[in-house]
C-alpha cells in the first residue's frame, strides 16, 4: 500500500553512530518540550539548529514558520556525524531537534499545523524498543 503521507527516504544510518554522538550530549541539560498539550509525560530537545542569534536554549528550539535562517548550535558542531547525516538533505534544514520520551511518556495525537507549503517534518529513530508505535493519520508506521 502506497500512502501519501509519508515516505520512507533511501537513506541508511549508522545507529551505533548516531547513538554514540547522543550519549556524549546526554550531560547536557535538555529543554522540557513546551507545546505541553500534545504529550504526557516527559519529553524534551536539544536544539541542533537555531534561529541565527538567539541564544535563550528554549528560544533555540523553537520552530517559527517561514523562518529560515537557522544555523548549527554548539551541540550540532560537536557531533560530526549528525553533521554527515544532515549533509545527505540537499535541501534548506530549519528547526534541526533531538527530542527524547522517557519511558512510559506519550506523544499525543496532534497535527503539525505549522510547516509551511513545501516543508516536510522528518523523523529519524535513534533509540527506540518494540514497545514504541508511531503513527501517522491513524496508520502505524512501519
Amino acid at each position: 500500500m502506497i500512502n501519501q503521507d509519508r515516505i520512507q527516504l533511501p537513506f541508511l544510518f549508522d545507529s551505533q553512530l548516531l547513538q554514540s554522538e547522543v550519549k556524549k550530549l546526554i550531560k547536557v541539560e535538555w529543554i522540557n518540550h513546551f507545546v505541553t498539550q500534545n504529550y504526557q509525560g516527559n519529553w524534551s530537545v536539544i536544539p541542533l539548529t537555531a534561529k541565527e542569534g538567539v541564544t535563550h536554549p528554549i528560544q533555540m528550539a523553537v520552530a517559527i514558520p517561514g523562518d529560515y535562517d537557522f544555523v548549527p548550535t554548539p551541540y550540532l558542531e560537536s557531533c560530526p556525524y549528525f553533521q554527515s547525516v544532515l549533509e545527505n538533505f540537499k535541501t534548506e534544514k530549519c528547526s534541526v531537534r533531538l527530542m527524547k520520551l522517557t519511558p512510559g511518556s506519550e506523544i499525543k495525537e496532534h497535527s503539525d499545523y505549522d510547516l509551511d507549503e513545501g516543508e516536510v517534518r522528518i523523523h529519524i529513530p535513534v533509540f527506540t524498543n518494540d514497545k514504541v508505535s508511531f503513527f501517522v493519520n491513524n496508520l502505524k508506521v512501519e
